[in-house]
């Protein structure tokens, strides 16, 4: 393991970006042993997550459900066991970002101006 994941996933400026942007419903991501960052964050308790088996111990004991499966969605989180699945990956990605590009702005915290359609 190289230290690259190891150094980010333990900043609290790394986690708390993750566990905000989690907390939005905006589009969270991970390959492989960027996982760790989802756990790190802890992001993941009750979520359906892929990963690599190795990490599927330290991934149940957050609480999360891992599927044996290339790439997984489950709402705002996407995750693929390694970059064999960066394919189908790239699809989730793509698509779950599409339908964020279609939705209508929110209107800004604190407003009670109404946005038009």
């Amino acid at each position: 393991f190289g230290t690259r994941h190891t150094l980010s996933d333990r900043t609290p400026a790394t986690r708390g970006i993750v566990r905000y942007a989690s907390l939005l419903g905006k589009v969270v991501a991970a390959i492989e042993r960027g996982v760790w960052v989802l756990t790190s964050a802890e992001v993941v308790k009750g979520r359906a997550v892929a990963a690599p088996t190795h990490l599927w111990d330290d991934l149940r004991n957050a609480g999360a459900r891992v599927a044996d499966e290339e790439v997984v969605v489950d709402g705002n989180l996407i995750t693929a066991r390694d970059t064999d699945a960066l394919p189908g990956f790239c699809r989730a990605l793509v698509a779950a970002l599409r339908k964020v590009a279609a939705a209508p702005p929110a209107a800004p915290r604190g407003s009670t101006r109404r946005w038009r359609t």
